[in-house]
């Protein structure tokens, strides 16, 4: 979002967690519960919602919430690790975290998506390849140092064993 916030100084840019976020110039932020936004309805254009839904059991109480902030014609952006993965063949997988309580695919945001009152426009695996050309050079070091952060970024990003949904809210 910060990188958004950089190239366009009008976007006002509203950060929502329950835990205490660093500050960035341009982003308000607001400690609460994705499930109770205390934002007005139909105000955003753009939702990211990234790296959650996989934290709450319940889907349907956020997305009525993400539905709530988003303008009719307005976009939510989904991300979470998927749980197929390439486990056991490739670590990591959506079940290394303890904190992950529901698994999806590509096919369950989408259909969640539907569901909401969203129309998908496109979905797939996240992968930038700017930044993995990038990273490459830094992968020797990071083998070397055992920056174990590092590499399973990478390998991830590599991989593409994040999932990603864009939709528009009707």
């Amino acid at each position: 979002m910060k990188h958004l916030i950089s190239f366009r100084k009008d976007i006002k840019a509203i950060g929502v967690d329950w835990t205490i976020a660093a500050p960035h110039k341009g982003l308000k932020f607001v400690r609460a519960d994705a499930t109770a936004i205390p934002i007005k309805n139909e105000v955003a254009d753009l939702v990211v919602c990234k790296h959650l839904l996989e934290h709450i059991l319940q889907s349907a109480h956020l997305f009525k919430e993400l539905s709530r902030i988003t303008k009719k014609g307005g976009l939510l952006y989904l991300e979470c690790p998927d749980a197929r993965g390439l486990y056991p063949f490739i670590k990591p997988n959506f079940y290394d975290d303890p904190t992950h309580v529901r698994p999806y695919t590509l096919q369950a945001l989408y259909r969640l998506a539907e569901l909401n009152g969203f129309t998908p426009i496109k979905k797939g695996r996240k992968r930038n390849p700017v930044i993995l050309a990038g990273s490459i050079a830094y992968l020797p070091f990071a083998i070397l140092f055992r920056d174990h952060a590092f590499k399973t970024w990478f390998f991830i990003e590599l991989l593409g064993l994040n999932i990603y949904i864009l939709s528009k809210r009707e």
